[in-house]
């Protein structure tokens, strides 16, 4: 938890400076996606996020730049003989890219189902909400 927790981190600093400066803005990683049955896909849902991993935001790219720093804080402790930042340091790296990853993941599930209902050419509105922006 205290990873995910650190994960997040880049999010909820992009949230507390859009407060301070004044900019209306929603929280968009919620993890509502109106399930109401197993043949749901959350995929559909109209809380999803942006589709295609570039439209995943310039997030998902700082938290793998903070991901890959802790990486190489690590390796760099490791041969230093830091030995008590590696847990730290390993909180950090995997939380980051725990989150980062889930993100890109999401964004490919959800570009494969639209590019899918396309070729098929059944349920292709229902997954291309006005809300979403695709590339």
């Amino acid at each position: 938890m205290l990873a995910l927790g650190t994960g997040l981190s880049v999010n909820n600093t992009k949230a507390v400076i859009e407060a301070l400066v004044g900019i209306p803005s929603e929280f968009q990683r919620t993890p509502k996606f109106a399930l109401v049955d197993r043949q749901t896909a959350w995929q559909t849902s109209d809380y999803v996020l942006a589709s295609g991993v570039l439209a995943s935001g310039w997030l998902v790219w700082v938290e793998l730049l903070l991901g890959s720093y802790a990486l190489g804080l690590m390796s760099y402790c490791g041969v230093v003989g830091l030995w008590w930042m590696l847990p730290w340091l390993g909180l950090y790296a995997s939380g980051y890219g725990a989150i980062a990853g889930l993100s890109l993941v999401q964004a490919w599930q959800r570009q494969r189902m639209i590019s899918k209902a396309l070729e098929v050419g059944v349920g292709a509105s229902r997954l291309r909400s006005p809300a979403l922006k695709d590339p």
